[in-house]
């Protein structure tokens, strides 16, 4: 059964384009019974209004027209929020258009994957008049997703505004001080969940002289080609500040500094001048940043590198121009993680690892037949069984059982190691480090990019000839 799904589409001047877009989404075949087209009109002095509301009359029930002053794009999406009730909620803005399928597509990684939060896709540029223009798709450079992305994320953006489905659960409403509708929504899923994107382009992005789909973007110092990084230095600024930076693991955390100076250093070098301030707009906090600093030298005294890493990091948020503390931060990151790893879960294993998750293992016995067979006479592979979920007890008893019914006791190429006690999601990172290919029962969806290659037990073949191929045989 198909989830209900709320469509969000801030407006501002844009009659010219609103149109298409409402019609991008009305195409997408999706059942209007459970769909609902909110396009909140942000103060246009055109006809955008007008547009719309033809689009009411001839969709009752479907199309609905919110007004407010200017206020932005990312209070607008606030007010769409507000007035929606979707399961799901995706994300337009006024001058692109969805491709066909788009959210069908998105829809059912959401329903495959329940610890996927946020989807999203790529996005084919197109002129102003909807004709595709010779430029490859944004997104094909970008680096596979981690399945723990969040400070993949928080380095920079990955997912744009129009190309974003996501579940309600996570739609909080953006702050002020966080201003990047489509960035906080990304991070919010990734720090409670995973985010999963979809490689071909899905939307049609507009390229055109007339900017964001709301107003209060020009002037000032906010030039063309400063604006996008003054709002990213803003936005990493704003969330090192507020989120709980303890989720994050202390390498994590100096990759995080390492993109809000990557962000700074193109403002530097756009402005022709070394000095400028690149958090010239943003509050700076001499006497918090320098009491931050006083605890995280507590910390290192302590050997408490990991809250060491934590509150230097916070530091530089509210003094960026402090001398010698970012050399302190990455020192402290370094230390941190050395002394977080502790025993290597992987110990002992061989020269390729495979994961598999233990759950399901012990639901379906013809798994590990399945895998035992593919990996006959192989004396290079183990099998790591993440029984980190379970009664360590408990997994123990049935893992050996499972083994002993399929008579695998005495085979040498078959080689399992389990991995029980629970682990913080950091480090179930350093489990997930060494590990080439996941074995599933089924593969989670076959559109959604993953950052580790999944094998089922109908492409273990697949998997042997590229583990043979990797060893030189």
């Amino acid at each position: 059964m198909l989830p209900s799904v709320s469509v969000i589409i801030p407006a501002f001047n844009y009659e010219q384009y609103v149109g298409a877009a409402i019609d991008s989404v009305l195409a997408q075949g999706y059942p209007q019974e459970l769909l609902e087209v909110v396009v909140v009109d942000d103060g246009s002095s055109d006809a955008t209004a007008a547009v719309v509301r033809g689009y009411e009359e001839r969709h009752p029930g479907t199309v609905r027209l919110l007004q407010q002053p200017n206020s932005g794009p990312e209070i607008a999406t606030n007010t769409g929020l507000a007035q929606t009730s979707g399961e799901l909620v995706a994300l337009l803005d006024a001058d692109d258009m969805w491709m066909p399928g788009k959210l069908l597509a998105q829809v059912a990684v959401l329903q495959d994957r329940p610890e996927v939060n946020l989807v999203f896709g790529d996005m084919q540029c197109v002129g102003a008049d909807g004709e595709p223009l010779d430029r490859p798709p944004i997104l094909s450079q970008m680096p596979e997703l981690k399945r723990r992305s969040a400070a993949q994320v928080l380095h920079g953006n990955v997912a744009s505004t129009s190309a974003i489905t996501m579940r309600r659960s996570i739609a909080a409403p953006v702050p002020p001080e966080i201003p990047i509708a489509d960035w906080w929504f990304t991070l919010q899923a990734a720090l409670s969940g995973e985010i999963a994107w979809i490689r071909p382009p899905v939307v049609r992005y507009r390229i055109h002289g007339g900017g964001r789909s709301s107003g209060r973007w020009t002037g000032g110092f906010e030039r063309p080609r400063l604006g996008p990084f003054l709002r990213d230095v803003r936005f990493k600024l704003g969330a090192i500040r507020t989120l709980d930076l303890s989720v994050f693991s202390p390498l994590e955390l100096a990759h995080i500094w390492e993109g809000l100076e990557l962000s700074a250093g193109t403002i530097i070098e756009s402005s022709q001048s070394r000095f400028t301030k690149p958090t010239a707009l943003v509050e700076v906090d001499e006497p918090l940043a320098a009491d931050l600093l006083e605890q995280a030298q507590a910390a290192r005294a302590a050997a408490d590198h990991g809250a060491e890493t934590r509150l230097l990091l916070q530091s530089l948020a509210w003094d960026p121009y402090q001398p010698g503390v970012r050399t302190w931060l990455h020192r402290a990151a370094q230390e941190a993680d050395r002394a977080y790893r502790g025993p290597e879960p992987l110990a002992g294993s061989r020269r390729v690892v495979i994961l598999a998750d233990a759950e399901e293992l012990l639901g379906a016995d013809e798994m590990l037949d399945a895998y035992a067979e593919a990996i006959r006479g192989s004396t290079q592979v183990t099998l790591a069984i993440d029984a980190t979920r379970m009664p360590q007890d408990e997994a123990v008893a049935q893992l050996s059982a499972l083994v002993g019914r399929r008579g695998l006791q005495a085979r040498d190429d078959v080689d399992l190691l389990v991995v029980v006690g629970q682990r913080d999601p950091i480090a179930r990172e350093h489990l997930h480090r060494g590990t080439v290919a996941y074995y599933r029962r089924a593969i989670r969806t076959a559109d959604a990019v993953s950052a580790t290659m999944e094998f089922t037990p109908a492409s273990l073949p697949r998997l042997r000839a590229l583990i043979d191929q990797a060893l030189g045989r």
